[in-house]
């Protein structure tokens, strides 16, 4: 959510009303995966960032999420694509870090006064490689 909450308004370029207050996390009104229960919202993988104005119009004055889109001419389902290109970006960024401490932890256990620079070289290669790339 926090992730979300730091992108700008996902109307921002596209409206003919500037932004106006804080972004937030906005859950869909019609996930991209997974299902909205009766006075359920849908989960954390199903949101974009709106500001408050945007926000506020299409929940108190709008309500129609897909029809809401294409006032700003856009397609019905371009909340969901936003929603999961981030989702997407997120669990990549997400996958990536866990694979850097990883990678940290791996190479801080090496005993370098076991190699001369060369062969070191070579170990850290050979780690980063099983990492980043046979993953």
């Amino acid at each position: 959510m926090e992730f979300v909450a730091n992108q700008n308004c996902s109307l921002y370029s596209h409206s003919s009303y500037p932004c106006s207050g804080g972004v937030q996390a906005h859950h869909l009104l019609k996930p991209w995966q997974g299902y909205r229960g009766m006075g359920l919202r849908a989960g954390d993988n199903n949101c974009l960032p709106l500001c408050q104005r945007h926000h506020a119009h299409l929940h108190d004055k709008h309500g129609n999420e897909d029809t809401f889109w294409t006032l700003f001419k856009l397609p019905e389902d371009y909340g969901r694509i936003i929603s999961k290109s981030l989702w997407n970006i997120f669990t990549l960024e997400g996958k990536m870090e866990e694979k850097l401490l990883k990678f940290k932890e791996l190479i801080t256990e090496i005993d370098i006064s076991k190699y001369k620079q060369e062969e070191y070289i070579i170990v850290v290669n050979s780690i980063y490689k099983t990492i980043f790339e046979d993953n």
